[in-house]
């Protein structure tokens, strides 16, 4: 028996993005409340940027997403820049 073939297509669409990602609202209100945190993001280098975005996106609730972000975003104040060290969970 001969495989049946099949036709797809593919749209590719230009990533219009600032540095590949979309920062999250939340993340964005975040960052306009607290400038010393904005200011270290944008320290960071686009993969970096990527890489705490990522980091803190998966949550359960939008409670528990609030506070990854502002955990995270204080590490980011203080220094940290490893994206698993701005994103452990507390020991």
């Amino acid at each position: 028996m001969k495989p049946e073939k099949v036709h797809f297509e593919i749209e590719l669409l230009e990533d219009n993005t600032e540095f590949g990602v979309v920062v999250p609202d939340k993340l964005q209100e975040v960052f306009s409340q607290w400038p010393e945190a904005a200011e270290a993001f944008r320290s960071l280098t686009d993969g970096r940027k990527r890489s705490f975005i990522y980091a803190i996106r998966p949550c359960k609730t939008p409670q528990i997403w609030v506070n990854k972000a502002l955990e995270a975003c204080e590490r980011l104040v203080l220094g940290v820049r490893n994206s698993r060290d701005l994103v452990r969970s507390k020991d």
